[in-house]
């Protein structure tokens, strides 16, 4: 473990890492020849950047996949940050208080074994990152590899997945998980996953030969991804029903098929309410 306990690094594939921070979020180091890149932040329960240093001698650029607590929540420990601009203004916001509010709810769920102390010790460095904008296509070269930016709304407007066509990584953020949580549009629930399922569609059809998916929280097979997609799909064509349900952290209502299930809803609104933290804590500027 790394950084006073916080941080696991797992070797994933040849110049591929992946950072448990604890079970509250994985994100990852890509190196190539000439440059690294860093695909999310965490929640910043630690210092993300110390244990960064320790994986890669390279220059770096920073990425975020898109702009929730427990993927963007490390940011101020960067000088410069990339992310689709439908999600800056709710990255920038993040304070100490939504990071300690996500990881006490992670905590009295038993689905992290981060401690009291270590969210007690949470901080927020002063300085706040350049923000650079990401849009679809945008290419990192790092030398011998080159990763690819594919817009994929639907978990937030502004999720973006990085594509990695030289080793068939595809690091997809939140964007598919056997969890997918999915924002609210005003058209509603219908408008949201017929946008999302389109834009997965069209993400795997352009990754086709991806052969390890990376997702915020880890690693999932390609049967694990198809299987999210048909749920999605089935729940789209009133195939399988909304049930209102408590799951992890989550009081919300969910469309279950197999081992995957699909629910929407803002991040807030979708927690559990109980008396381990404050429910409001979200997107709040300080």
């Amino acid at each position: 473990m790394e950084n006073g306990g916080v941080y696991r690094v797992i070797p994933v594939r040849n110049g591929v890492y992946a950072i448990d921070e604890s079970g509250l979020s994985v994100f990852y180091v890509v190196t190539g020849k000439e440059r690294s890149l860093v695909i999310d932040t965490g929640t910043g329960i630690g210092n993300p950047a110390e244990v960064v240093a320790t994986l890669t001698g390279l220059p770096y650029d920073v990425v975020l996949t898109h702009g929730h607590v427990d993927h963007a929540g490390g940011t101020r420990y960067y000088n410069m940050v990339s992310m689709h601009p439908a999600d800056r203004r709710q990255a920038m916001s993040l304070s100490v208080h939504d990071r300690s509010d996500y990881a006490e709810r992670m905590r009295r769920a038993n689905a992290s074994p981060v401690t009291r102390d270590q969210i007690q010790n949470i901080v927020n460095p002063a300085r706040a990152p350049r923000m650079l904008s990401l849009k679809d296509g945008h290419r990192f070269d790092l030398g011998g590899r080159c990763l690819e930016t594919i817009e994929l709304p639907g978990h937030t407007d502004g999720s973006v997945c990085f594509f990695d066509e030289t080793d068939g990584v595809l690091f997809l953020g939140d964007s598919c998980n056997t969890m997918q949580l999915l924002d609210d549009l005003p058209q509603g629930r219908a408008a949201r996953l017929e946008r999302w399922l389109r834009a997965l569609e069209r993400c795997l059809s352009r990754c086709a030969g991806a052969s390890l998916f990376c997702a915020g929280h880890g690693l999932l097979s390609p049967a694990q991804v198809l299987e999210a997609r048909e749920c999605g799909r089935l729940a789209a064509a009133g195939e399988i029903p909304f049930r209102r349900e408590k799951r992890h952290i989550f009081d919300a209502e969910f469309a279950s098929y197999r081992n995957s299930c699909i629910c929407y809803g803002s991040l807030a609104d979708l927690f559990a309410k109980d008396e381990g933290a404050t429910p409001d804590g979200f997107g709040r500027t300080e």
